[in-house]
């Protein structure tokens, strides 16, 4: 009963259909990793991806997102990461990493601050 109340799910908005401002594409899709079975109290390392709906190439991204300052607290951005923000609110911009040039990946780490389910709202 301890260990699955110590259990954190954290369900964040794992599939956002969107227009965002991406350099030379027309639309693209924003994914945000499903982070299951995280302990309170840990460090997580959470991976944002924006891919291309017509297989254009992406240069660049700026999205900005909220998340739960009750749930989660912002620790700073990952390797190859440009992001800033707190307080219940991150901008991610810049080329990011990813495996083909129809992808780009941004890594935000978080430390969990309660247990329960939580989700991101993209704002732009």
């Amino acid at each position: 009963m301890i260990n699955s109340i110590k259990k954190l799910v954290l369900t964040i908005a794992i599939f956002i259909i969107m227009s965002i401002s991406v350099a030379f594409a027309g639309t693209a899709r924003i994914e945000f990793a499903d982070l299951k079975n995280v302990t309170r109290g840990s460090s997580v390392d959470l991976t944002l991806k924006v891919k291309s709906n017509d297989n254009t190439k992406l240069q660049n991204a700026d999205i900005t997102f909220t998340y739960d300052i009750n749930k989660l607290e912002y620790t700073g951005p990952g390797n190859g990461t440009e992001a800033e923000g707190g307080a219940g609110q991150i901008r991610v911009t810049g080329k990011g990493s990813g495996s083909s040039s129809k992808v780009l990946e941004y890594h935000i780490k978080f430390n969990t601050l309660q247990a329960g389910e939580t989700s991101t709202n993209v704002l732009n």
